[in-house]
């Protein structure tokens, strides 16, 4: 797995397609690409990865989806009120999907407290607003 870029790496043609990405997502009808897409515009000066596949080299599978990754934090995103756990611990503890062992946190603005507890139990804050998520990766760097 080779690790990702800075935004400083990435080529003009790498940040204009990421921009793109992110415009055409953030505009989907579909409630969660659009989700998504609002995260990857409020901290798009941040982004190196949006809506990423991430593949496994020696099987060449797909090892699973990031939706919006920072130099310093992967983001998962959902609509939903729940059911998220299996995947954030699977970003967080997959060197495949996580080599670098960033931190990942959950943007939900629907999530559920009890479902909000077992993320935070395993170190994973879950984010309900972007504002607050703006702010938590400022900290991060």
């Amino acid at each position: 797995m080779q690790n990702k870029p800075e935004k400083s790496d990435l080529t003009q043609d790498q940040l204009h397609d990421l921009v793109m990405r992110v415009t055409k997502a953030s505009l989907s009808p579909d409630v969660e690409t659009n989700l998504i897409g609002q995260v990857g515009r409020e901290l798009i000066d941040k982004v190196v990865a949006f809506q990423s596949k991430v593949i496994d080299s020696d099987t060449d599978l797909e090892v699973g989806e990031i939706d919006v990754e920072t130099s310093t934090c992967i983001i998962e995103v959902t609509n939903e009120s729940d059911g998220a756990l299996e995947k954030l611990l699977k970003l967080k503890n997959d060197p495949r999907l996580n080599p670098e062992q960033k931190k990942v946190a959950l943007y939900a603005p629907n999530y559920s407290q009890q479902a909000a507890r077992e993320a935070v139990e395993e170190s994973i804050p879950v984010i309900q607003s972007l504002e607050r998520l703006s702010t938590y990766i400022k900290k991060l760097g």
